[in-house]
């Protein structure tokens, strides 16, 4: 009987550590294993490392040194002594195992439950022991059923027409990072030095090929740890016949040879421009993560014939920004920008110690643009920088969709109450626009957007089915942001598809037509979700058919179909990279 309560106190130890310890990793929104899973692929010699496996790995093996530990040292223990111990053991094996992005407050409460739990229920009371060990053996078996349940594991996705949900199948794609750590040299020199590499070359799913090649340099990549994520987008691409032109967050322009993927190389080639001139927000020619206008930056980069436009978070006026667009006629030696569009209405930045009362996020900015050729136009979202107001509001450019004729330069509002559209794509009948909403915690949508029509409203902010991402600004700005979980019962546009909060949200950015198939097929990019999507609409754009997901392991920044090599190339913000994605 002696050994069977020991037995039972030290298996009751050690699932009071481990249940805590993968509260502490699956609870945790902006969690970033990826270091741990590169170390894994090495050892293991594999490319495909499940992060389920490694939320159980490592809470057992910090329970079990926890409990050789407390067996061994042969000492009274106490709630302190408990509490450094754990302490000890979680904050060596997170470092040394580079995990990041962990909530600071379940690890608080991590040191803090385990001693007292430890002290009060199995040393008090001993003959609790085995009614402990029963109970938390049921405790550790939900987690981890959970873990694994198909609902967890995949992304949740709702629909609004009742189509039944296919689940998507995950690929196998999972990225590592690799240190390519600029010089001292500007970032011009930087880029134009550095030797892309082919780093890995991955099935998904037996469907598509996707090839990662490292571009520089990990200090220009963006930050995905978790708020606040001080770094800019890494950039955005666009196609000119052959050539393949980049757009970093800062500003800088280069360009390279699509056809040289076929040899596995990248060659970058800098074209210089005016815009370091003509831009007049400073905020987003600088980089670096320790000052508050870092998130301030380019938006999209397109190409119309042999123009090339260019849009970005300016500030007309001090300290208030706003989101325009420059165009230049392409000119592989100089840039020669003008204004396309701008806009004196701006919102202004508040301080951080400010931004609860006065709510401020220059992430949600839009910018992306469409070209329309049937009405010779191009479609621009904008943002409203999370200003309540503007969205709802007819006399504000501000979270709506803009067309701006190219000749006339007249402007027509299409749709409105949008929060940070960062997607636009023509459908493939050419009938509609599918717009993807980078929407609050669990809101993000996909609109179908008719540019025909004027002052569609798709709700924002007082309809969505997401949640602030802090409770605090419902209870400020719930009178404005009630966020109504109905669209139609308000007189709004239900979205055509919206994705349900898993930990740290989707962060849907941009969209584009499946040109692999002649099925109504879309391929939808992720950032905090670190997926691309592969979403099948029925013909009359009323829902989904199917949706398949593919685990890609960096945040997609942006996508683009490259004809002249039938491949995708797409911008991939972790290492940072680009990934080539190809049809088998």
């Amino acid at each position: 009987m002696k050994k069977i309560k020991i037995l039972s106190k030290d298996i009751s130890i050690f699932l009071i550590i481990y249940i805590s310890n993968f509260s502490l990793l699956s609870f945790s929104e902006f969690l970033n294993l990826d270091y741990i899973k590169n170390d894994l692929k090495i050892i293991f010699r594999t490319e495909n490392i499940n992060e389920n496996y490694v939320l159980i790995f490592i809470p057992f093996l910090i329970s079990g040194l926890f409990l050789l530990a407390y067996n061994l040292i042969e000492i009274k223990w106490s709630i302190p002594l408990l509490a450094i111990l754990n302490f000890g053991l979680i904050s060596i094996f997170f470092t040394s195992l580079r995990i990041i992005g962990f909530s600071r407050l379940i690890f608080i409460i991590n040191i803090i439950f385990v001693p007292l739990f430890i002290v009060l229920f199995i040393e008090t009371y001993k003959n609790l022991g085995i009614f402990t060990m029963v109970s938390l053996s049921f405790v550790s078996i939900f987690f981890t059923i959970n873990t694994f349940n198909e609902d967890t594991l995949l992304d949740e996705v709702a629909v609004l027409d009742k189509v039944s949900e296919e689940k998507a199948n995950l690929g196998d794609f999972e990225s590592f990072y690799l240190d390519f750590f600029p010089s001292e040299n500007t970032k011009v020199e930087n880029f134009s030095n550095f030797v892309p590499q082919l780093v890995e070359t991955n099935g998904l799913n037996n469907e598509y090929i996707l090839e990662r090649y490292t571009i520089c340099c990990r200090e220009y990549s963006s930050s995905n740890s978790g708020p606040p994520v001080k770094q800019k987008s890494v950039g955005y691409i666009s196609i000119y016949g052959d050539l393949i032109f980049y757009l970093t967050g800062t500003g800088e322009i280069f360009y390279f040879n699509g056809n040289d993927i076929q040899e596995k190389t990248i060659n970058f080639n800098y074209v210089d421009s005016n815009f370091i001139n003509i831009n007049k927000n400073k905020n987003v020619i600088t980089s670096g993560i320790d000052f508050l206008g870092s998130w301030e930056s380019t938006k999209d980069l397109m190409i119309i014939d042999n123009n090339i436009y260019l849009s970005y978070v300016n500030e007309p006026q001090e300290n208030c920004i706003n989101t325009e667009i420059l165009v230049a006629e392409i000119n592989l030696e100089y840039l020669e920008f003008e204004t396309f569009f701008k806009d004196k209405e701006c919102v202004e930045r508040s301080p951080e110690d400010d931004r609860k009362l006065r709510p401020f996020n220059a992430h949600l900015a839009g910018g992306k643009m469409l070209y329309i050729p049937e009405k010779e136009s191009v479609l621009f979202s904008r943002g409203a920088f999370r200003d309540y107001s503007k969205p709802q509001d007819k006399e504000s450019l501000f979270g709506k969709l803009i067309l701006i004729d190219i000749k006339t330069k007249n402007i027509k509002v299409t749709a409105m109450g949008t929060r940070n559209p960062q997607g636009l794509t023509l459908t493939k009948d050419g009938l509609y626009v599918l717009e993807t909403e980078h929407g609050p915690n669990g809101g993000d949508e996909i609109n179908l957007v008719d540019v025909n029509k004027e002052y569609e409203n798709y709700g924002w902010p007082l309809a969505s089915y997401g949640d602030h991402w802090d409770k605090d600004y419902y209870d400020l700005h719930g009178e404005y942001a009630p966020l109504h979980k109905s669209h139609d019962d308000y007189g709004f546009i239900e979205p055509l598809i919206y994705f349900n909060q898993y930990s740290g949200g989707h962060g849907i950015s941009d969209i584009d037509q499946n040109l692999f198939t002649d099925e109504n097929r879309y391929f939808v990019a992720t950032m905090n979700g670190k997926r691309l999507y592969d979403i099948r609409i029925n013909e009359n754009h009323t829902g989904y058919e199917k949706i398949i997901g593919y685990s890609i392991g960096e945040r997609i920044r942006d996508i683009e179909f490259y004809p002249n090599g039938n491949y995708y190339i797409l911008v991939l913000e972790s290492t940072p990279a680009f990934g080539i994605l190809k049809d088998k």
